[in-house]
């Protein structure tokens, strides 16, 4: 097993921190909110139609609205950890 230490581009990290993540996490929260709206086809809270299925709906959207604020919840803690290790890098490389 190689102990060759461990190597990242603080650049690139600061980009994923910074961008790709918050944007990614920006991303999350418009269908969050549509999923937990309980959108019929008339617009939210409205049913109709889909009555019948109503219930089977909103067990299905609740569930997938969790998994993606859970998703959420995990992009910013990763975001918050990301921004800690580069800070902690660029100051033990005397960067900051």
């Amino acid at each position: 097993m190689s102990n060759e230490g461990f190597r990242i581009d603080l650049d690139e990290a600061e980009k994923a921190a910074s961008r790709s993540l918050p944007s990614a996490v920006q991303r999350l929260l418009p269908p969050m909110t549509t999923l937990r709206a309980h959108e019929g086809f008339k617009g939210s809270g409205s049913f109709d139609a889909a009555d019948r299925f109503e219930s089977a709906y909103q067990g299905w959207s609740d569930t997938q609205a969790r998994r993606l604020h859970h998703l959420w919840d995990v992009l910013n803690g990763n975001i918050e950890a990301l921004t800690e290790i580069i800070k902690l890098y660029r100051r033990v490389d005397g960067r900051i």
